[in-house]
């Protein structure tokens, strides 16, 4: 049906071009200029205003709260807890982030130092989150399964991405490049893994990592991850602290023995996701796929990292 109304559409609109043309060039004279102007004028405004008129700029935001769990300055690794599985393998994760090496020699060395005052915790502990955010992308853009195995527990995972019709992929050494200035990137593992490895995104799509120093002009400090296409959308994950304990506190639903629970403090963080859909573009096929990808990325985000 709509292939016929489209053939007939175009045969009226055929018809009525050249049924123009006969009569200007059987009637031709100077005359005919100013009116033929004025007509395709006017049909290029009515064409403005009616494909305008539909545009209109779209934001989607979410948000979730998430911690990370210190130990002498670094993430703690704690023993996996079977009744709390989510978080028991959000702060394993972390905590392998945390802590990256190089080798030297026959021996492995950390690349950062342990964080000694609040401040420098919470630096780290937003610093870590953002390069979690990237190290998520990649696993839920490439897709794919795994089953992850603790003591006698096993989780398997299915990781199918959201549909978008044209994707290209980073090469990994590329998104390394932007990955320089977050010290969780340098280590032996992680550079291996971008070296051989890729992200893929939508087309035409670059990824940056942005820190936000504390400010009267923006407040806290901010760790961001920038998702942007030109004339599409720009989509952040912002990760900004909320607050720190004192020894002796974790995520609630974690059991951990009192003699390893004393010297563990928790700093928590708020997580917004936010997503501006261009308004010049609000009417192109691809932008409703973007905007379902970028409520499916947002959701997945939050499973996987918040408390």
């Amino acid at each position: 049906m709509a292939l016929a109304l489209l053939i007939v559409g175009v045969t009226g609109f055929v018809l009525l071009l050249a049924t123009a043309t006969l009569l200007c060039v059987l009637n031709y004279s100077e005359k005919l200029w100013g009116p033929i102007a004025s007509i395709a004028l006017g049909g290029v405004v009515a064409a403005i205003i009616a494909v305008a008129s539909g545009l209109k700029e779209s934001r989607i935001e979410q948000g979730f709260a998430t911690s990370v769990v210190f130990q002498g300055g670094l993430p703690a690794f704690l023993v996996f807890d079977v009744n709390a599985q989510k978080v028991s393998l959000r702060l394993s994760t972390l905590a392998s982030l945390g802590r990256p090496t190089t080798q030297q020699g026959a021996q492995a060395v950390f690349t950062v130092q342990p964080a000694t005052t609040d401040n420098d915790l919470f630096q780290f502990g937003g610093e870590l989150l953002q390069y979690q955010v990237v190290h998520e992308l990649e696993r839920l853009q490439r897709g794919g399964w795994a089953i992850s195995q603790t003591g006698t527990s096993a989780t398997p995972a299915v990781r199918i991405p959201a549909r978008v019709s044209k994707i290209k992929d980073i090469p990994g050494p590329e998104v390394l490049k932007h990955l320089q200035g977050n010290r969780f990137a340098n280590s032996d593992m992680q550079r291996f893994s971008w070296e051989h490895g890729r992200l893929p995104l939508p087309e035409g799509t670059t990824i940056t990592l942005i820190h936000e120093p504390t400010s009267q002009r923006t407040g806290p400090e901010h760790h961001i991850v920038r998702l942007e296409k030109p004339w599409f959308f720009t989509i952040e994950t912002i990760i900004e602290p909320m607050g720190g304990s004192g020894p002796g506190v974790i995520p609630a639903g974690l059991t951990v023995p009192d003699n390893v629970r004393v010297n563990l403090r928790t700093f928590h963080y708020k997580v917004v996701c936010r997503a501006k859909l261009e308004m010049l573009t609000a009417g192109n096929w691809q932008t409703e796929e973007f905007k379902k990808w970028a409520e499916w990325l947002f959701a997945e985000l939050r499973e996987r990292m918040s408390d």
